[in-house]
């Protein structure tokens, strides 16, 4: 090093001993090493609190970003569970309604003229229904035949109303409730198709209304558990 030889000289100049200079160079070379090593040190540490730093941003960032996911989700959930909650339980009341062995019809072929025009003017039959139901020598019989197609038309409007919501809306919605709530609307869709060709095509038989039974059975239990899922989470997302 330029250094040491600096130092052989200037002690050859003075007469200074070989251990003078030693002990000089030995100095030096502990003076020079330190120095090295505090600013490796110093190095070391600016691009250790550097990476640190921008780790401390990435997870910063990470951290936001899924809070703020987060929060959307709940204001998402917030807003569509009630909802999806009223169309589920619009369609699934009237389903049961609807499949429900026990149905009540006015007997149409003992009403007086006036009784009957009364009934019709209530009627959500057609005009041209209607007509036909005056003129028919078996009005009840027509009546539950034409009555069926609209109850059941009216059905399938609030399933579909409540399917594509909850089809759309399922993105917002956690995995397991989201299982329930199709569990029931396939036993709604299967319950309704079944009373559909049972009316198109009858077959008296054992078990003919056998997905009507299976929504009576399995129903009221799903339409409880999601109710205790929705409410539960809804109160969930009120307290954050």
């Amino acid at each position: 090093m330029p250094q040491f030889e600096m130092i052989w000289a200037f002690a050859g100049q003075f007469g200074i001993t070989i251990v003078v200079a030693v002990g000089a160079a030995w100095a030096l070379f502990r003076y020079l090493g330190d120095k090295w090593i505090t600013n490796k040190f110093d190095e070391s540490l600016e691009t250790f609190k550097h990476a640190q730093s921008q780790e401390i941003e990435r997870l910063r960032f990470k951290i936001n970003t899924a809070f703020d996911r987060m929060v959307k989700l709940n204001n998402q959930e917030f807003e569509i569970l009630p909802e999806i909650w009223n169309r589920m339980i619009d369609v699934y009341s009237a389903t049961m309604a609807f499949v429900s062995p026990f149905q009540s019809y006015p007997d149409l072929d003992r009403l007086t003229t006036i009784e009957l025009e009364h009934f019709l003017s209530q009627s959500k039959l057609h005009d041209y229904q209607k007509d036909d139901l005056r003129s028919a020598v078996l009005k009840l019989d027509l009546y539950t035949e034409m009555i069926f197609w609209h109850n059941y038309q009216e059905v399938d409007q609030k399933r579909s109303h409540f399917e594509q919501y909850h089809q759309t809306k399922g993105l917002f919605i956690q995995e397991d409730l989201y299982v329930e709530i199709k569990k029931l609307a396939d036993l709604i869709w299967e319950a309704l198709s079944e009373a559909r060709f049972e009316k198109q095509y009858p077959n008296p038989r054992a078990g003919r209304y056998e997905k009507a039974e299976k929504l009576r059975a399995e129903g009221p239990t799903l339409r409880d558990s999601i109710w205790n899922s929705i409410r539960s989470k809804l109160w969930e997302t009120a307290s954050l």
